[in-house]
């Protein structure tokens, strides 16, 4: 059994290995010298971050982020968009007291839109200050996802060096710290989906008690649960969770097998019963209004249509009534259309070709800078390119540390868990709708993943910077 949790860690690091040169290979042109700015960025940060272990900085990347992410909501005047700006419209609706305002076939046919609607009117009763006060609370949630994840990277990799390297270039990540002004339910859900991760990687692999892992993984349940209520990502990482939990039974003797069963049932368990808990209230409270649409076949609909490269158009809406208007229920005809989507295999290919280039390569900075682009086109120009060249770096360091995985006979629990979700995410999108921000947590995660070439550059960097000094 031992040897077979080796072949499988191996196994998902060749599929890790995989899907890194399937993005790299999708990849839209790229400006060369957007690369360059962003590597001396890289080099320049390495330098200064890797020399030595910086006291206290956590609390201080915390206040000076969090500076930084007001800073750019201010300076954006970016005000929210498309479901954004229904969401919000109808959040401050709630919040004045409005309570049928969730009672329409929008919420119906998308319930995933509502959970991040009632964050925000909770947000507005409290607080009142209209969207200023849902961004800065968005700020705040993207200061701790960086404070978690430097966590996380120390954790997986040992070295805080690295976690102060990788966090600081999170920060710095356009995709990242764009995402603060844009009202959006990607932000709290990638803290409540990192806290799920930081709570079992904390535990998970070290051959703990029993107890210790099974109230950790009741505890990542219940974030991936409430995560997925704001953005539903969850299922995806609920599943790496279980797979990571499978890896821990077999790398454990016959009689520590027990307690993973446990935490297997645990964190499955949590997830469900919370998940069910708030779908009953939501239902039982007549806030939304029930429909027999089906999301997750429109998603798949969706996904599967070549013209469109796999993201929404209005065509796919049309085709979707009209068949819908011919007497078919809203999930045979999103099947039927997957039967006419994937019916020519060539077509299926070129598919997945454009879906890869417009899910990680395509304009992940479009809701932070619509208005960005009348007022000052070349700086909106300047940042999707720096962004592209951002993607470009991150993708060559997880190659890196995959790498160096690839090097070892087993790779420990953190580093599983976190390919898990990053393989997991990239073989769920082949199938289902893709947008570039939809990708906005795996990035995290990503950025995590390549801990072990941070930890290692961080360690050679310093030597090297001495050789040099006369």
């Amino acid at each position: 059994m031992y040897k077979l949790a080796d072949c499988l860690d191996k196994a998902l690091v060749f599929l890790a290995l995989l899907s890194c040169l399937a993005i790299l290979l999708s990849a839209s042109w790229v400006n060369p010298a957007s690369v360059l700015g962003a590597l001396a960025c890289w080099v320049a940060l390495v330098c200064l971050l890797a020399r030595r272990e910086y006291a206290r900085f956590r609390p201080t990347l915390f206040v000076i982020s969090l500076a930084f992410f007001l800073l750019v909501a201010a300076l954006g005047h970016n005000p929210p968009v498309s479901d954004f700006l229904r969401q919000y419209a109808d959040a401050a609706s709630f919040a004045g007291g409005e309570v049928s305002v969730y009672q329409t076939e929008y919420y119906g046919q998308w319930p995933a839109q509502f959970g991040w609607s009632v964050v925000e009117a909770f947000l507005l009763f409290l607080f009142g200050g209209g969207q200023v006060a849902i961004k800065v609370f968005e700020c705040f949630c993207s200061s701790l996802v960086l404070v978690e994840a430097s966590l996380l990277v120390e954790m997986l990799s040992g070295s805080k060096r690295a976690s102060q390297v990788v966090s600081c270039l999170l920060a710095l990540f356009p995709t990242f710290f764009l995402m603060v002004g844009v009202l959006s339910n990607q932000v709290l859900s990638a803290l409540l989906y990192l806290t799920a991760l930081l709570l079992f990687v904390r535990v998970a692999g070290r051959h703990v008690g029993g107890q210790a892992l099974l109230g950790a993984s009741v505890l990542v349940g219940v974030f991936l649960a409430l995560g997925n209520f704001v953005r539903p990502d969850g299922a995806v990482i609920l599943l790496a969770v279980l797979c990571c939990l499978v890896f821990e039974f077999f790398s454990r003797p016959r009689g520590g097998r027990l307690p993973v069963v446990a935490c297997v049932v645990g964190a499955a368990l949590a997830y469900f019963a919370v998940s069910c808990a708030l779908s009953f209230a939501v239902s039982s409270s007549g806030l939304v209004k029930e429909s027999n649409y089906s999301m997750s076949t429109w998603k798949i609909a969706v996904g599967t249509n070549n013209a469109s490269g796999g993201a929404w158009s209005k065509e796919l809406v049309e085709r979707s009534e009209a068949k819908i208007e011919s007497g078919m229920t809203p999930s045979e005809a999103h099947w039927e259309m997957v039967r006419e989507n994937t019916k020519d295999w060539q077509k299926n290919v070129d598919t997945l070709v454009k879906k890869n280039r417009i899910l990680w390569w395509g304009d992940s900075t479009l809701f932070a800078t619509v208005h960005l682009r009348e007022a000052h086109p070349a700086l909106a120009g300047f940042l999707l390119a720096f962004d592209r060249a951002w993607k470009v770096l991150l993708l060559l360091g997880l190659l890196g540390s995959l790498a160096l995985m690839a090097r070892r006979e087993r790779i420990s629990a953190a580093e599983r868990l976190l390919l898990l979700v990053f393989v997991g995410t990239f073989l769920a999108y082949q199938i289902i709708e893709v947008q570039p921000r939809y990708v906005y947590f795996c990035y995290i995660v990503m950025f995590a993943a390549a801990a072990p070439f941070f930890a290692r550059l961080s360690e050679a960097l310093p030597r090297f910077l001495t050789r040099l000094k006369p």
